[in-house]
């Protein structure tokens, strides 16, 4: 514009006037918030087609490589919000300013889940760091497990299945990288212990009958008694060197963390039976009675009288089976005593022979009278008599004297 000034002839006074009118500058966009987990970063502003752009720290730390750049990149970034401004500026006209956020956050704390445990129930507390940066998360890696509270450092789990299970401590903090660590905690079942039935025997030797765990795994040992195990791991083991009467023997089965458990067996020695020692062997007459004792016998022993005529074929004398016998047979007779046990071998006495002899008989005089002149002689003869003969003579049949020589 042109300001003129004008008076008669005069010459004008003239002067000019510029007016630049500028555009206004592009609307400034400063770009979105970001949170990066690293002190360096990229801004990512608007290119401005109107005006010039400036990039400012507003608050936090850092430093802009290049403040007119658009995409400049920024280092030193504090933890936390960073606040940087996009201001776009055109001659006179009113700037246009934009903020951006950068969130730098902190690496979380290193995850520690804490020792592996061996328990033998199904529930459990598990026993992680507490973060001091950033928030811990439980996860099943393997196994089974129902957690109260996933975020619980401390949070108590159930229903563990048996065996391994993996439990995974996961502590996160904004877009840093987590820190993860795990435990095992390994639930074992409780054992049983079966030692099985008492046993008896008669020897030195037996066989021991325990349950063959499911779980974990056995052994024996000698409670009372005295024995060798020839295997003490084997359910099934032979022992040897038993003491005579009670030896007791205990399974023990353990399984891991649980308890032991342990159930006794008693194997009772019985002594060996002895055959005992029967009475001497006799000469009765017939018709009268004899009695026979065995003694020696074992305490527990059935005794069972038996008989034989010829000492080869023996039978069971019913009913006899205490420890004397009274007898009358009518021929000679063999007499021995079976001993017996439920697990012992039989033994036999030695034999008694019951010899029976006749009874003797009188017999009978050829004549009962006879008279012959002194000095002469007669002839008796005895008939129908039994065993040894003596003659004996009397003078009045009151007083006997014996006739020697006269014993046919």
């Amino acid at each position: 514009f042109e300001w003129t000034i004008s008076n008669g002839s005069c010459p004008p006074s003239i002067s000019q006037v510029t007016i630049q009118r500028d555009t206004p500058p592009s609307t400034a966009n400063a770009g979105s918030d970001q949170s990066i987990c690293s002190a360096i970063g990229g801004l990512a502003a608007n290119i401005p087609s109107i005006g010039t752009g400036t990039w400012s720290v507003i608050s936090g730390s850092a430093t802009v490589d290049n403040v007119t750049n658009p995409s400049s990149t920024v280092s030193g970034l504090s933890f936390g919000n960073n606040t940087f401004r996009w201001t776009i500026n055109n001659g006179s006209c009113a700037s246009s300013s934009d903020d951006i956020i950068i969130i730098r956050d902190t690496p979380p704390t290193t995850s520690n889940a804490g020792s592996d445990q061996s328990i033998c129930s199904g529930t459990t507390n598990l026993s992680a760091n507490i973060p001091s940066i950033g928030t811990g998360t439980w996860s099943v890696i393997s196994g089974s497990g129902v957690l109260s509270d996933v975020n619980n450092y401390n949070s108590s789990v159930s229903g563990l299945s048996p065996g391994t299970n993996i439990f995974e401590w996961t502590i996160s903090n904004g877009t840093c990288p987590s820190s993860s660590s795990q435990i095992t905690v390994q639930r074992d079942l409780p054992p049983s212990a079966n030692a099985g039935s008492d046993i008896v025997v008669c020897s030195d030797i037996g066989n021991l009958s325990a349950n063959n765990p499911a779980e974990g795994s056995g052994s024996w040992s000698v409670i009372s008694g005295a024995a060798i195990i020839s295997n003490s791991a084997d359910p099934n083991s032979p022992v040897s060197n038993l003491s005579i009467g009670s030896n007791v023997f205990r399974w023990t089965t353990v399984n891991g963390s649980c308890p032991s458990i342990s159930d006794d067996i008693e194997l009772t020695r019985l002594s060996d039976l002895n055959k005992g020692i029967i009475s001497n062997s006799q000469i009765i007459c017939e018709g009268t009675n004899a009695l026979l004792t065995i003694t020696g016998t074992t305490a527990y022993a059935e005794l069972q009288w038996q008989d034989s005529i010829s000492g080869g074929v023996w039978k069971d004398i019913i009913l006899q089976n205490n420890d004397t016998l009274l007898v009358s047979p009518s021929q000679t007779t063999h007499y021995r005593v079976k001993s017996s046990g439920n697990y012992c071998t039989s033994k036999y006495s030695e034999i008694s022979v019951i010899d029976v002899r006749q009874k003797n008989l009188p017999g009978s005089i050829s004549s009962n009278s006879l008279e012959v002149c002194k000095g002469n002689e007669a002839t008796l003869k005895l008939n129908g008599h039994r065993g040894n003969i003596q003659w004996e003579e009397s003078p009045d049949s009151f007083s006997w004297n014996s006739l020697s020589g006269n014993d046919s």
